[in-house]
């Protein structure tokens, strides 16, 4: 038996951090970017409402440079933008066709699907844009006003550049600037 007067060392006590249940080591495990199964709980309520605060800001933007659109432009030269934007945004419904869901709805992922989704939604932005653009001649015709095709050539860009604000092109655009050969 031990007294308190024995000069043996004692052992270090060392804390080692247990892994959760369910979810995997993250330094270890190479899908651990695009794993959902540790999305539970106070994670997915911050989550929830870091979605909500994002939500409102980006509503605030936009009504903040619709009146500033407003205070510059003419009421006339306004319709004109506001005529195109409708066209843009009809058009932009068909930006990913749907593939942002149908990935969000998968709970295991690989990175090879990850960036299949990000190049393919990619393309599609890439080729609405193009329809977008070859339309505006069209538009402009049915509107009766040819100022609507600089307008629409001009803005038209924009649905390739909501393919990278989706579910899946910013999850995808994340995953491939952290891999490693990501500094190529």
């Amino acid at each position: 038996m031990r007294g308190h007067h024995d000069k043996t060392p004692r052992q270090p006590m060392t804390i080692t951090p247990k892994a959760s249940p369910g979810v995997p080591n993250s330094t270890a495990d190479p899908q651990r970017h695009i794993r959902t199964d540790h999305l539970l709980g106070g994670r997915t309520a911050r989550g929830a409402a870091v979605t909500l605060v994002s939500q409102v800001v980006k509503f605030l933007i936009s009504l903040s440079g619709t009146v500033v659109l407003a205070r510059l432009l003419t009421p006339e030269d306004y319709g004109l933008v506001g005529m195109a934007a409708v066209f843009i945004g009809f058009i932009a419904v068909f930006k990913d066709f749907r593939l942002s869901a149908a990935t969000v709805q998968r709970t295991e992922i690989t990175h090879n699907q990850v960036t299949n989704l990000f190049w393919i939604n990619l393309a599609i932005g890439g080729v609405i844009t193009l329809v977008t653009a070859a339309a505006a001649p069209a538009l402009a015709w049915f509107c009766g006003d040819p100022r609507l095709i600089a307008i629409t050539w001009l803005a038209s860009p924009s649905n390739t550049r909501r393919c990278f604000g989706d579910k899946c092109g910013s999850s995808a655009w994340q995953w491939l600037t952290s891999a490693p050969c990501s500094g190529l």
